[in-house]
């Protein structure tokens, strides 16, 4: 028995060597079964297992490895064969011994060997040929309803067959005249040909429908591209046609078939190229993000230049994409890769877009031991559901040259600014030069102008001296004002400033110049004006003076200069307002062609009005400099012959005043009646709105005689306005008419009855004698009107102050002053005020002067700075020091030519108390000393 098997085994081994390297031999038992006795290495591994193993598990059942839905089948093959010799074959599923379903094309051999029938069989692997007729089938489904489903929106749609060139079904809405079922495919394609405009895009039109490009891709198992050509239909509709082909094998003739659509892609096209030539020349990647995980949309890591950090695929997860390729070649001398980290995170980026729209993280990258500059910009689409868009995009040009172009403007900068020192120092040394001898001649020119008995001839000649005097110093001033800006050395201050108050120094200095011009003069204010703000109310104040200054100057006799202020944007909750100033006139106006160069330094339109109005021509330039320093614009608008209207707008901070104190008591206020009288409506709203805001009522009237007939009837009904505003200018009757018929009427009751005009210095006389209790200019604010309310008490204190106010008549001044012209201008001018005057020739003697004499002995102290031996400064700085109570306390004004704001300074922080800049005028040298001794 051993022989038998040891025979038989060699026998196996001996055989095998013949067969399919898949094969298994199986032998029929007593109970008909054929059970395997011996099998391949390469079946066995096919199987995922070993030889053993299969056979065992067979033994016990031969059909347990044949997939249930197939056993029928192979139970069939083993026991159904053909004759003693036959063969047979059929492809059924095997499940592995891991349980893994392989498709096999399995063919039985039987044969009887010694009386013993045996079968072996050859198994071929063809689960991947099943797949294939599988995808084949639904690509074949897919391709169909497609076509179905665009045959009515599509300009054509064929199905042809392949292997016999002719179409078997086609639809559309525009189709060519040769487009029938049965036609050829060459006719069509030829007639499609002849549409294309272009013979580049024939071309390329006939490469890609050609039978090798059609069957080189479908063996390779892709699908053709689609291909845009620019075509005109049959119909003489021109547009870019997108030609869409698929090739499919019918699974039930095994035929190949293609499928063409014709579709029309304008838009499609536009965004195509918009895409292509704008956004992949902008951004090396645009993707999206969403829940964590990112997809390319425009980009290909193979296009995009060194130092990429392209993602290695083009959909997968975003914390992992910046964990493993971001930050490694993060370059940590410029960036805290922690940050880094935090800012580029789903957490992070999701936070910053729900507070802005978008949200941009900038990092530098170390790759290849070169620096990249990369720029990650974040878009919402939706933060919700955590939907983003990134653009990312290499700045590293952008930034290299930017740094490249920092270094030569910090080399240019410092130049400048050692040019600026250089020319700094020059002009405030010029200053001093000029302004000296221009202090003589001012001075010399105002005390002869004082002499008795002048002749009339002499007195032109004088004034024409001054005249120019005061021109040649202006120019000066303009030119240090164009040194300070082009220096950087004019600073703008943030001080909160009465609105009200600014608005009413305006008005009073362009009201009177109109007066004088005899020129009509406006001014309205709107919108919701605060009475204080913050900002630098000098440097805007010579803005609109100079502006309003050349309406007055270039307008003539009879003209209208209009100043308008109004808010245009304002909010509780922000900070800011944005104020805008429109100052309008009926001047000579400006030729359009020489706007451009209006605000060019020294620019003039014609020279020949230089004679006749003056100015140096740096007015505008300087104005619009300080414009540009507050980060506000003005524009202009002029025809020749009708006028100018400039528009200046700045923003200023808000700032809190009385008027919100009174606001927020408003109900104190509703027991007060206004009326308010004006014939401009504009006025009138105005004012009424600010009263409204303070919880006041008013009524309005638009003349005299309608104002009059309000307070009588009032008055019948024992009731009275507390306060009448009465404006100054009306037609028919003039405020300071109807103030006497008004207190004809009330006579002196509590009513206050305010004049309301720009310039009441005129007229206040008159006004006072007529019955006018106070005075407001226009615009009013609501504190004015309250204010008016302690009228009396404030006469009270004005009369109380004027008792106890010092003049400057008989009190002592030292003046230190090393120029003899100037001792005698300024002593002769302080004798005329019967100031008594002592001189120091410089610094040194003023100090050892003041020290000889007793305590409170001088009344103040006339310093210039520029002295030998010892200058002003250390003077003022030694008196200071002095150990006796009035070196402390005594006046000290600086005179000086030096004009620059950084003198004012120095004089200031040495101890003086103001600063007078040579050529003084008089009475600013009389008011100074005057505020000073009564301090």
């Amino acid at each position: 028995m051993e022989r038998y098997l040891n025979f038989e085994q060699e026998f196996y081994k001996t055989l095998f060597k013949s067969l399919e390297n898949n094969a298994v031999l199986r032998k029929k038992g007593e109970d008909g079964q054929y059970v395997p006795i011996y099998c391949t290495y390469d079946f066995a591994r096919m199987m995922q297992c070993s030889p053993e193993a299969f056979i065992q598990k067979e033994t016990e059942d031969p059909l347990c490895t044949v997939h249930p839905e197939d056993r029928n089948t192979a139970a069939h093959l083993l026991t159904h064969r053909v004759d003693q010799y036959g063969s047979t074959h059929a492809i059924i599923r095997k499940i592995t011994l891991k349980g893994n379903v392989i498709w096999v094309d399995l063919h039985y051999n039987f044969f009887t060997y010694n009386g013993v029938d045996y079968a072996y069989s050859d198994y071929f692997d063809v689960s991947q040929l099943k797949e294939n007729e599988h995808r084949l089938e639904v690509m074949y489904e897919a391709a169909s309803k497609e076509v179905k489903t665009q045959a009515d929106s599509s300009l054509s749609t064929l199905k042809y067959n392949l292997v016999t060139g002719v179409i078997e079904n086609i639809s559309g809405y525009d189709l060519f005249e040769c487009d029938h079922i049965g036609a050829s495919v060459a006719t069509v394609t030829e007639r499609r040909i002849q549409s294309i405009t272009s013979e580049t895009d024939r071309q390329k039109y006939k490469e890609y429908f050609t039978l090798d490009h059609i069957l080189g891709k479908f063996y390779k198992g892709e699908d053709l591209e689609p291909l845009v050509l620019f075509s005109e239909r049959q119909s003489g509709l021109k547009a870019f046609v997108k030609y869409t082909s698929l090739v499919r094998i019918d699974p039930d003739t095994k035929q190949p078939y293609v499928y063409s659509i014709e579709t029309v892609v304008n838009d499609e096209k536009v965004n195509e190229i918009l895409t292509r030539e704008i956004l992949e020349k902008q951004f090396d990647m645009i993707c999206y993000i969403v829940d964590g995980r990112y997809g390319v949309v425009i980009g290909k890591k193979e296009n995009v230049i060194k130092g990429n950090i392209f993602p290695n695929e083009m959909k997968g997860s975003y914390p992992k994409y910046i964990e493993t390729q971001v930050l490694p070649v993060v370059a940590t001398d410029h960036n805290d890769r922690e940050e880094i980290a935090k800012n580029l995170s789903i957490q992070h980026v999701q936070e910053e877009l729900r507070k802005n729209d978008s949200y941009v993280v900038d990092l530098t990258c170390d790759i290849d031991q070169d620096l990249y500059y990369k720029r990650f910009t974040f878009y919402r689409i939706d933060n919700d559901a955590k939907f983003f868009v990134l653009l990312k995009s290499d700045i590293t040009a952008i930034t290299k040259a930017q740094v490249e172009k920092n270094n030569q403007l910090s080399e240019a900068l410092t130049e400048a600014k050692q040019a600026n020192v250089a020319k700094t120092s020059f002009l405030s040394r010029m200053s001093h030069e000029i302004r000296t001898p221009m202090n003589a001649i001012i001075g010399l020119d105002n005390i002869a102008l004082q002499e008795p008995e002048l002749p009339e001839g002499i007195k032109q000649y004088l004034l024409q001296i001054g005249s120019s005097a005061r021109y040649l110093l202006g120019l000066i001033n303009d030119i240090l004002d164009m040194s300070r800006i082009e220096s950087g050395k004019m600073v703008l201050k943030n001080e909160k400033f009465n609105f009200k108050e600014f608005i009413y120094q305006i008005n009073t200095l362009i009201g009177s110049q109109c007066n004088d011009q005899h020129l009509n003069y406006e001014s309205s204010v709107s919108g919701n004006i605060n009475e204080f703000y913050i900002g630098d109310s000098m440097k805007l104040k010579q803005v609109l003076i100079n502006i309003l200054g050349n309406s007055v100057k270039f307008t003539e006799a009879n003209g209208n200069v209009t100043f308008r202020v109004q808010c245009i944007d304002h909010s509780p909750q922000h900070p800011i307002s944005t104020i805008k100033f429109e100052i309008a006139d009926t001047g000579i106006g400006i030729d359009p062609s020489f706007l451009p160069r209006l605000f060019d330094p020294f620019a003039q339109e014609d020279l020949s009005n230089t004679n006749k109005y003056g100015g140096s021509g740096l007015g505008l330039s300087i104005t619009k400099n300080i414009i540009d320093l507050m980060n506000g614009k003005i524009d202009v608008k002029s025809e020749k012959g009708k006028g100018s209207t400039f528009t200046v707008e700045v923003v200023l901070k808000n700032a809190e005043g009385i008027s919100k104190q009174v606001k927020n008591d408003a109900s104190a206020n509703a027991h007060i009646k206004i009326l308010v009288v004006d014939d401009d409506p504009i006025s009138c709203k105005h004012a009424q709105i600010t009263l409204e805001e303070i919880g006041i009522s008013s009524d309005i009237s638009h003349s005299g005689d309608e104002a009059l007939n309000q307070i009588k009837i009032t008055n019948a009904k024992n009731e009275r306005y507390d306060l009448i505003l009465v404006d100054l200018r009306m037609p028919n009757m003039n405020g300071i008419e109807l103030t006497r018929h008004i207190r004809e009427v009330i006579g002196d009751l509590s009513a206050i009855v305010l004049l309301t005009a720009y310039n009441w210095s005129i007229i206040e006389q008159e006004a006072i004698e007529a019955g006018v209790d106070g005075f407001m200019s226009k615009p009013i604010f609501a504190t004015d009107v309250l204010e008016e309310f302690n009228k009396a008490i404030e006469k009270r204190r004005i009369i109380k102050e004027q008792k106890t106010h010092r003049s400057i008549e008989n009190i002592r001044v030292l003046v230190a002053e090393d120029v003899e012209i100037n001792q005698k201008i300024v002593k002769r001018l302080l004798n005329k005020r019967k100031v008594e005057v002592e001189l120091a020739d410089n610094g040194q003697i003023a100090l050892e002067t003041f020290s000889s004499k007793p305590e409170n002995y001088y009344d103040a102290i006339l310093m210039d700075i520029r002295m030998p031996v010892m200058d002003g400064l250390q003077a003022t700085a030694a008196i200071r020091k002095l150990e006796r109570e009035d070196a402390k306390k005594i006046p000290i004004i600086a005179v000086t030519a030096n004009a620059f704001d950084d003198d004012v300074q120095q004089s200031l922080l040495v101890g003086m108390n103001a600063h007078l800049s040579k050529p003084y005028e008089p009475d600013q040298l009389y008011s100074i000393l005057e505020k000073l001794i009564n301090q």
